[in-house]
């Protein structure tokens, strides 16, 4: 009796922990397509007005597998389209990668960015490092001056670096874990402090929803020479995000991420309060 007992105890226990990988499984030659779309509203509140910007952004994005080595994959990270767009107190900007016109507005050097390959190296333990130093990303100079990538950009995500947007696709699930279980984790450096809370929320076919709780907490330094105003900022945002993973591969075949930035603002001798919500889908398609 007690056999069949412990029999059947193994039984249930098993079916409650899907089988996952330990690394990142790619294969020479595959291509992974990312599209990603984001769209926020973020506020300063001054005493006699509000500053209110909008934002909106989508891009296509391949990764490609050139080469396969014992512990990393080589990469080419090709942004093939881009779109933004945004509005603050009745300033627009937008910049169009299929619009030719766009190419010679204040955003040109985006341009730079359209169909250049970035070569990385993406680690089965799913690390990423640029390999290829001489290719630059064209939103490095636009983060010094410009609101929406200072503010929005660290809220988004909009400008966070070819290698950490690749790390972005992956996830290795600790392989102590099974559906119902919770961990954490967090990160802290000179600018960020970042705690994540994990849950794995149910496995079917071998993709498991992951739910993630996200507190991060910035400063930021920018500038706005539209109106001539040195900014800095501290900014506290939420971040709630579902992500759908294959437990075969480590691939994030899915990811909606909902962010609600709570902050504040010293320009012009004044604290001002920074309040916003930004919402952002990615799908990845394997071919």
């Amino acid at each position: 009796m007690k056999k069949i007992l412990f029999f059947t105890l193994s039984i249930a226990l098993s079916l409650n922990i899907s089988a996952q990988t330990e690394k990142i499984v790619l294969k020479k030659n595959q291509l992974l397509k990312l599209a990603t779309t984001l769209k926020g509203t973020t506020s300063i509140d001054a005493i006699t007005q509000s500053m209110d910007i909008t934002t909106s952004s989508s891009a296509s994005k391949n990764i490609l597998v050139t080469d396969v080595s014992k512990d990393k994959y080589a990469i080419d990270f090709t942004t093939t389209k881009l779109k933004l767009a945004f509005n603050m107190m009745g300033t627009e900007k937008s910049f169009d990668s299929e619009n030719n016109a766009d190419s010679a507005n204040e955003l040109k050097d985006l341009t730079k960015n359209i169909n250049v390959p970035f070569k990385l190296s993406l680690y089965k333990d799913g690390s990423v490092e640029l390999t290829d130093t001489t290719t630059k990303n064209a939103l490095a100079p636009i983060a010094k001056d410009d609101l929406l990538s200072g503010i929005l950009g660290q809220a988004m995500s909009a400008n966070i670096g070819e290698p950490a947007a690749v790390e972005n696709c992956f996830m290795l699930l600790p392989n102590n874990k099974k559906v119902g279980d919770t961990w954490s984790d967090s990160t802290i450096n000179q600018d960020n402090r970042i705690s994540n809370s994990y849950t794995w929320d149910n496995t079917e076919s071998d993709i498991a929803t992951i739910k993630i709780i996200s507190k991060i907490s910035s400063k930021i330094k920018t500038q706005m020479p539209e109106f001539g105003i040195d900014l800095d900022a501290t900014i506290n945002n939420t971040v709630n995000e579902v992500r759908k993973v294959d437990l075969k591969t480590g691939i994030i075949q899915q990811k909606n991420v909902t962010t609600v930035i709570d902050g504040s603002a010293d320009m012009l001798g004044m604290s001002l309060p920074i309040t916003g919500t930004t919402e952002s889908t990615s799908t990845i398609e394997v071919q």
